[in-house]
């Protein structure tokens, strides 16, 4: 007796989710970095770090802009790969399609209300900065307007459905509404674009002037620094004097001598900065041995000194840097975490673009191809999982809180 196996919409839905099981691997690893790494950052710099620097206001709360991310995006996401076809629910669909969106453009427009502040902080230190009332208005603004931008999302997505006539099933997967008004989604689509458009633009334009600030500060210490190391050099060597011997009489600068008779005469160790000192008599009923020391020549001055002179020059040019980096930490910090942003974020605007264009785009892609592109799409996640990382390598201090927190070590007040 043969039995045929009935397909049934769960064998459809299985069938269309394995070809998202990287992709839906990826998400889960997002999501547990982001969870785990932004919870650290929130929990240091709240509780553990409470007399926070002026630059450190702005790190708990983008961290927690990108903690919420993290939990909607990355979530919404798994469950749109492991129900390709059985997500059910309008509702829930425009709920979770507009947290999404509205947890990205809090994180997005956090980083731009952040390089406005690093812009007043070092290319216009002497003018007004931003208040403590600023920056609580400038954070309710960054909500209520992604809140604002993110509300046609409930218009214009929700459960759809999708007939399969050759196997008689029927699915239901979270998308565009096929009956929402296709010019106004353009408008919408259109509007998102300009403006992530013009919040890159801006952000790019700010930190290109920070950094332009930046360097020009880096060089002028430098060449203040060299003109300063010179300057003493010079007045070292001409102030440079012995004093009287105990007879009355001024003692003559003496010059740097090599033993002729020794190479490994201990007289060498002394030939860099300090003038010759005779040997001591020593006491042996022996007589001492005399050795004949002649001054240094010009060809051995030379070699002496073009061996010193890298060794030098490390020494000089390791702690300008240090401290270069040191003083602008904070700016680097935040510049960084606006670059991986950036390029993490192109992908899903060329994407959106190309949506809006064709609305067909996403039916005319083999189920390999949605993987791949899917993978792209969701890359922006990326930024909010990277920024704790960026946290920990340029801030110390969080650092050393994290590791007294780890070793269960109080507090010091």
């Amino acid at each position: 007796m043969n039995i045929t196996k009935v397909y049934t919409l769960e064998d459809w839905n299985d069938e269309k989710a394995k070809y998202l099981t990287i992709n839906t691997l990826v998400l889960g690893l997002y999501l547990a970095i982001g969870v785990m790494g932004n919870s650290i950052v929130i929990y240091v710099y709240i509780f553990r770090m409470k007399g926070q620097r002026d630059d450190r206001y702005f790190i708990p709360h983008l961290a927690l802009m990108d903690l919420c991310a993290c939990v909607v995006g990355a979530g919404y996401a798994m469950a749109l790969n492991i129900l390709p076809l059985r997500f059910q629910g309008n509702e829930i669909c425009k709920i979770l399609w507009f947290a999404s969106q509205a947890t990205t453009m809090c994180s997005a427009f956090m980083l731009v209300v952040i390089a406005i502040q690093r812009y007043l902080k070092v290319v216009r230190p002497f003018k007004k900065q931003m208040t403590i009332q600023t920056k609580h208005f400038s954070l309710i603004a960054v909500v209520i307007l992604s809140l604002f931008l993110s509300l046609p999302c409930l218009m214009f997505y929700g459960e759809i459905t999708i007939d399969n006539p050759n196997l008689n099933l029927k699915g239901y997967r979270c998308g565009t509404n096929p009956d929402a008004d296709r010019t106004a989604l353009f408008l919408y689509n259109a509007i998102l674009f300009v403006t992530a458009v013009g919040g890159l633009l801006v952000i790019s334009i700010l930190y290109i002037m920070i950094g332009r600030t930046i360097y020009r500060q880096h060089k002028f210490r430098r060449r203040h620094s060299s003109a300063t190391s010179a300057l003493r050099s010079k007045n070292r060597d001409s102030l440079e004097w012995n004093p009287p011997s105990e007879s009355g009489s001024v003692q003559q600068k003496k010059t740097p001598m090599r033993d002729s008779l020794d190479f490994d005469s201990p007289f060498l160790d002394s030939l860099t900065d300090t003038p010759f000192a005779p040997v001591k008599e020593e006491t042996s009923p022996l007589p001492s041995p005399t050795f004949l020391s002649v001054p240094l020549t010009t060809t051995e001055k030379i070699r002496s000194s073009l061996t010193e002179m890298p060794m030098k020059a490390l020494k000089s040019t390791i702690p300008t840097v240090r401290k270069h980096f040191g003083t602008h930490r904070c700016s680097w910090m935040f510049m960084m975490i606006t670059m991986v942003f950036i390029l993490s974020f192109i992908p899903r605007i060329t994407l959106n673009v190309l949506e809006s264009v064709d609305m067909n785009f996403w039916g005319k892609l083999t189920d390999w191809e949605i993987a791949h592109y899917l993978f792209l799409y969701r890359l922006y996640l990326v930024n909010n999982i990277s920024n704790p990382f960026f946290y920990g390598l340029f801030d110390r201090t969080l650092r050393k809180e994290l590791r007294k927190t780890c070793c269960c070590t109080p507090r010091e007040r």
